[in-house]
């Protein structure tokens, strides 16, 4: 009888949260999700366990464009070992979060009563409605269909297992699967090689199977935050203007690391 079972007997099923923090040139990681972990505790109640270089091996996924700014700004991006998670989670049921995606509400519960294996966003919504993710429903010239590893739900399960496995399998080869699908062999993308392995195991067909039943809001690397308790503060432009927005009780996915860092760091 496996861990799983003897849990599912006592009606007692572990979860929580996994955090994969592998610091690079510019941005501490292992911060980000440490002050994160806090937000987990406070507004979903869930332990999180942070996966750091003290833990694990950073596997590089190549040189990635992480801020606003010149090239000078490219750093080595060391999380694509994701498929890890499996072995990686004390958990029976796991959501794999991006450090960078800001717990601000329990929305994440949901998660747990979906009745699947895995979940992941297959759509995002510009909190800024200037669309700037509307050329990210696909990717590659093919335009395959972009799943988003950035918040990711499993318990341990056969079919969750496949699937990571499958990830890794992808990870090994991405320069096949790059020039089968026609994206560019690099950087690694994390979102790829889910996409790919998720929709290969669905037979190829798009269906609702893996979908996290709502959009996952998110800014992009020009929008500056600031965090204050359950409300978070974002300024942009827009046609030109400098604009102000306040968003209370809704998480965040933040691509502006140098703010959220300079947040973290205060």
């Amino acid at each position: 009888m496996d861990g799983r079972t003897q849990s599912i007997i006592k009606g007692k099923m572990s979860k929580g949260i996994l955090f994969y923090a592998f610091n690079n040139e510019l941005t501490d990681y292992e911060k980000i999700a440490r002050w994160n972990a806090k937000r987990v505790k406070k507004y979903l109640g869930l332990p999180s366990t942070i996966i750091t270089n003290k833990d694990a091996e950073p596997l590089s996924g190549g040189m990635r464009k992480m801020h606003p700014g010149t090239d000078e700004d490219k750093v080595t991006w060391y999380n694509a070992a994701r498929y890890n998670a499996y072995k990686d989670s004390p958990y029976d049921e796991t959501i794999i979060l991006d450090v960078d995606y800001i717990v601000n509400s329990d929305q994440l519960l949901q998660l747990f009563e979906l009745n699947k294996d895995f979940a992941v966003h297959q759509s995002v919504y510009d909190v800024t409605a200037r669309n700037d993710f509307y050329y990210h429903q696909t990717f590659g010239k093919v335009k395959f269909p972009h799943a988003w590893a950035t918040v990711c739900y499993f318990r341990k399960s056969v079919e969750a297992q496949t699937i990571f496995n499958f990830v890794k399998m992808i990870k090994q080869n991405y320069s096949f699967y790059a020039n089968l699908y026609k994206f560019p062999r690099a950087p690694f993308r994390n979102d790829f090689a889910f996409s790919i392995a998720l929709m290969a195991w669905q037979g190829h067909v798009i269906t609702d199977r893996f979908r996290i039943p709502w959009p996952m809001f998110m800014s992009t690397t020009n929008v500056d935050v600031a965090v204050k308790d359950n409300v978070i503060d974002l300024k942009y432009e827009k046609r030109n203007k400098v604009m102000r927005m306040k968003i209370q009780d809704q998480d965040l996915h933040v691509l502006n690391k140098h703010t959220l860092g300079a947040l973290v760091g205060t």
